[in-house]
């Protein structure tokens, strides 16, 4: 089965999922990031994701943000939201928090 995620396409192979269509070179890269120590990998991934965000355009995330705005507007419009009163997540944060 194929998933498609932020614009990759994942194919299962076994009980991973791989990127389906990917250079030897990205997957040679991959491959070596793999074999890294966890800590060492979190940094990479952590690093890579941050300059793949940081590639994307600020028009494209004030549309994404505009296009979630309106998307929660309609939904308190409509009456579909589930609205909550700011004391009451106070208070219900607070249990959550003191259980801990």
């Amino acid at each position: 089965m194929d998933v498609t995620f932020t614009g990759l396409t994942w194919r299962a192979v076994g009980s991973r999922h791989r990127l389906s269509h990917v250079t030897s070179r990205a997957r040679k890269i991959i491959d070596e990031a793999l074999s890294l120590p966890k800590e060492e990998l979190v940094g990479v991934v952590a690093e890579l994701q941050q300059r793949v965000v940081a590639t994307d355009s600020q028009g494209d995330i004030d549309a994404a943000w505009n296009d979630e705005i309106v998307r929660r507007v309609r939904a308190v419009q409509s009456g579909s939201a589930v609205l909550l009163d700011g004391e009451q997540v106070d208070r219900e944060l607070s249990e959550v928090l003191d259980e801990r």
